[in-house]
């Protein structure tokens, strides 16, 4: 094509210079080039697109899947909860059901251990689940209905023994609190079916699916309406909880001893007895024989005319109470007792402070009155007190000289795991106890809204502290569980939200002995 032609089809003024009349023509001709390459693959594209048997490139479409994040707890049975385990991720969830353990991995060489440690069953279906693994196995039998409070997480990693290790994924609870029983006791049942208890002794499992429980193992569960196998519902190690809660350990149930709580006799006391007993004492402090059994009249209630009773409510075992005692009123709660019970009640007030207990029957008759046995400061505690007639006693507390104070307390019957209340807590003192197996101490402290808080526990041998913090409402509010035996456990500028007074639970994390030391730090 002659080259003026193609200028003038592409409105080009030819210029009158050869060499760059040539220059402009080949760029002229580069662009038709590509616009001719452009428009050929365009239309093969079209081409391409129209024919019927092709099939365009199968990209995903990625659907986010959408979960709970309000902070309160859910209550939620295991079968909607196998549904879709994936939604609840992070949430705080309410479950209930028996309780299982599962087989521990035991393995020779190196091993990659599942989240979850026991399990909840509920019409088939079982919810896995991690935390107080010692206190659970030892206080709970197998397929006892109990009801319990975490966090809802995801393991998504391996599992098993070296040479035989799967990805595996586990939706768990993890366990911030056990709602009932409440406080933990060593309980008893018979499981409703005749299954066999796992015992730590299996055979290290062929997969995952035999260490957390059969079924839900599958990255996406079967809808509640067609699941028929026990679901394994676990959560994510890696997902840690923002707030500082911890693995609870179970609050047990006994008979609260105090360190020395013996009254004393003066010389010249003579006791009295009935027809079926002789003093064991005399004025002049000689000896004398006694025989027989020493029976003891109660005395009527007698509340002084200047002191008002104030009905404060009912006492469950085991249960921590916090409350404040104002200078003018007596405080009486209400407990309900069967006959041939013992019960022990403890009173911790706040520093200087002298408590004065009472016990009435359900006729208002006094089986304790008036007692005062400790210095001021120091909990008061009436000890194994028998119970002959059932129904609703009243226990009474006041102060000596009639001033207010706040003070903890807590009744234990026979059945009862066993606290002991140790006394008050000053800044900067250092003060030591030793926990006998089976058994927690209480410490108190009294602090202001706002106020800044630290402590430290140390324990003196090879033992593992366990420590609880409760608030003036008597509600757990920490746990602190950070290190291993032998090793302090501490809690540094933790503000405190509430103004009164405040608990320390210090324990052996296994329930076995220890010797401590405990200092609030300034």
């Amino acid at each position: 094509m002659p080259l003026p032609v193609i200028a003038s089809w592409c409105n080009i003024q030819m210029p009158r210079n050869k060499g760059y009349h040539i220059s402009r023509f080949l760029l002229v001709y580069r662009i038709l080039i590509l616009s001719l390459s452009l428009l050929f693959l365009l239309s093969a594209c079209s081409q391409f697109g129209s024919d019927s048997e092709s099939t365009p490139t199968p990209f995903p479409v990625q659907i986010p899947v959408q979960r709970i994040t309000t902070a309160a707890p859910i209550p939620i049975s295991l079968e909607n909860l196998a549904a879709n385990p994936d939604f609840y991720i992070g949430a705080t969830l309410q479950l209930s059901g028996q309780f299982h353990r599962l087989p521990r991995l035991v393995c020779q060489g190196e091993s990659y251990y599942s989240p979850a440690s026991w399990a909840l069953e509920e019409n088939s279906f079982l919810a896995n689940a991690s935390g107080m693994d010692a206190q659970l196995r030892s206080l709970v039998s197998e397929g006892q209905e109990i009801e319990v409070e975490g966090r809802w997480l995801k393991f998504e990693g391996p599992v098993g023994c070296e040479g035989n290790v799967q990805d595996e994924t586990i939706w768990y609870l993890s366990l911030d609190r056990v709602l009932d029983p409440y406080p933990l006791v060593r309980l008893q049942a018979t499981p409703a079916s005749e299954t066999a208890v796992l015992e730590d002794t299996n055979p290290v499992p062929e997969s995952t699916a035999e260490l957390v429980g059969q079924g839900l193992s599958t990255e996406t569960p079967p809808p509640a309406s067609t699941a028929t196998a026990e679901p394994s519902l676990t959560p994510a190690l890696a997902e840690a909880s923002s707030n500082l809660t911890a693995t609870i350990t179970p609050i047990p149930s006994a008979t609260i001893a105090t360190d020395s709580m013996t009254p004393t006799v003066s010389a010249n006391q003579t006791p009295s007895g009935d027809s079926n007993g002789t003093p064991t004492a005399t004025a002049d402090g000689s000896d004398a024989t006694a025989t027989g059994t020493v029976t003891v009249t109660p005395a009527a209630s007698v509340t002084p005319s200047n002191l008002t009773v104030r009905e404060k409510g009912s006492l469950s075992a085991e249960d921590l109470v916090i409350s404040s005692l104002d200078a003018a009123h007596i405080d009486a709660w209400t407990l309900n007792l069967v006959a041939g019970d013992a019960i022990t009640i403890t009173v911790a007030p706040a520093a200087s402070t002298d408590i004065v207990l009472s016990l009435f029957d359900s006729n208002n008759v006094a089986l304790v009155s008036d007692q005062n046995n400790s210095q001021a400061g120091m909990p008061e505690t009436i000890t194994n007190v028998s119970i002959s007639s059932p129904g609703i006693h009243t226990v009474q507390i006041k102060t000596s000289n009639e001033t207010q104070t706040d003070y903890a307390l807590m009744f234990m019957d026979s059945d009862s795991y066993s606290y002991i209340f140790k006394g008050q807590l000053a800044v900067g003192s250092a003060k030591s106890g030793n926990v006998a197996a089976d058994t927690d101490h209480f410490w108190f402290f009294n602090a202001n809204s706002g106020d800044s808080v630290s402590f430290i526990i140390t324990p003196n041998d090879n033992s593992d502290p366990y420590i609880e913090l409760y608030n003036p409402d008597g509600e757990r509010i920490l746990t602190i569980d950070d290190n291993n035996e032998e090793e302090a456990e501490s809690l540094e500028n933790y503000t405190l939200l509430d103004g009164g007074m405040y608990g320390i639970r210090v324990a052996e994390f296994d329930f076995q002995p220890m010797a401590y030391s405990i200092e609030l730090l300034p």
